[in-house]
């Protein structure tokens, strides 16, 4: 989650969803015991389509984002037929970077990235992209022998 966040930034996050146009913006929650712990979701899907996601300190490592990241790219490649996804990540957030291999995204920029919870500090940051192709030949891997999200 973007820190600091204020209660006006999240009203501001609840409205711009209420009004989005779904063909071309999508955010989900990620729960835990009733409470919003996260989001995953893709803006621009008419476009050059970038995924994102965050969830609260308190629930890292316990497979959260791993199964919400799944079950997104499930439906956006799936369901709503995308082509391909960019992403980007905080070199220094190498959890992030982690999961966003495992799912088969391939860095295309090494550049920097300006941070305005950090005082608009620009921060070394990776551009990655996962192909639906590569979804394909990566999904085996990550689900195993299932057929859809689950861990």
């Amino acid at each position: 989650m973007p820190f600091p966040y204020n209660r006006s930034d999240a009203e501001e996050w609840i409205s711009l969803n209420q009004t989005a146009d779904p063909n071309d913006m999508l955010n989900w929650a990620i729960e835990y015991e009733g409470t919003l712990v996260g989001t995953v979701g893709a803006v621009d899907l008419r476009g050059e389509t970038n995924f994102g996601y965050w969830l609260s300190e308190q629930c890292w490592g316990r497979g959260f984002t791993s199964e919400a990241v799944c079950s997104a790219l499930e439906y956006l490649f799936e369901l709503k037929g995308m082509i391909a996804l960019r992403s980007g990540v905080f070199k220094e957030n190498v959890a992030s970077q982690r999961i966003l291999a495992k799912f088969g995204f391939q860095q295309i920029a090494d550049t920097f990235a300006y941070s305005g919870a950090r005082g608009a500090q620009k921060i070394p940051y990776l551009r990655v992209e996962l192909t639906k192709r590569n979804y394909y030949l990566n999904r085996g891997s990550v689900l195993g022998t299932n057929d859809h999200c689950a861990f």
